[in-house]
């Protein structure tokens, strides 16, 4: 006859809850700024110029957001691994440019890719938008759509890279987003009527300010 010990002591000790890993307690989640913030600061080098042209002309060495914010200042933001998207929204902004400085403004691309592949880009499309490398997404995380703890491949199929959301924001010289275009899920085209107005009524707006 066989006897089969089943006491408590014969199993091994179950791990204890404080044993396991901890949960982080706050993650960083997409928080896009929207129209009426405040827009964040930030400086770009002149060593991050992809493309001199409009207001990074003759610009050497650091410049701040309030330099350039002599005008409304319309801030988009690409990247490669947007595929399709990312060439379209290249593409509007290309055609946008001329029509934002009758408007009043300027416009300032920014993408975190590599530098030589936006050079590349620049010469392969014929680019003059005004480029500078946001290195590191530094930028976009100021402007809440990048996070490196909320990855957008685990909303959208066919993007696999750290990548920030696509964002067109357009800025007051008086420092507040006055217009902004997201789209987390990359279902929207830029309005290009929208957003050429929002210039021209920001322009209209600080010039009667400074005018009183």
């Amino acid at each position: 006859m066989f006897i089969i010990n089943n006491r408590y002591a014969d199993f091994l000790e179950a791990p204890l809850p404080e044993r396991f890993p901890k949960k982080l307690r706050s993650i960083t989640k997409i928080n896009p700024a929207k129209q009426g913030d405040t827009a964040p600061l930030f400086s770009i080098h002149s060593s991050q110029h992809i493309v001199n042209g409009g207001l990074l002309e003759d610009i050497a060495g650091i410049t701040s957001i309030q330099t350039l914010l002599t005008r409304p200042l319309v801030i988009a933001f690409y990247s490669v691994h947007w595929n399709g998207y990312g060439q379209r929204l290249l593409a509007a902004l290309q055609d946008l440019q001329e029509d934002i400085k009758v408007m009043g403004g300027q416009l300032l691309l920014l993408s975190a890719e590599d530098k030589a592949y936006l050079q590349y880009q620049v010469t392969q499309q014929s680019l003059t938008l005004p480029i500078a490398h946001d290195t590191h997404n530094k930028i976009a995380k100021k402007f809440g759509i990048y996070a490196e703890s909320d990855p957008i491949w685990d909303r959208i199929s066919g993007i696999n890279a750290d990548v920030p959301i696509p964002a067109v924001y357009v800025v007051s010289p008086l420092e507040k987003i006055t217009y902004d275009f997201v789209d987390p899920y990359f279902e929207k085209t830029l309005p290009a009527r929208e957003l050429l107005t929002a210039v021209y009524n920001t322009t209209g707006e600080y010039t009667y300010r400074k005018a009183q």
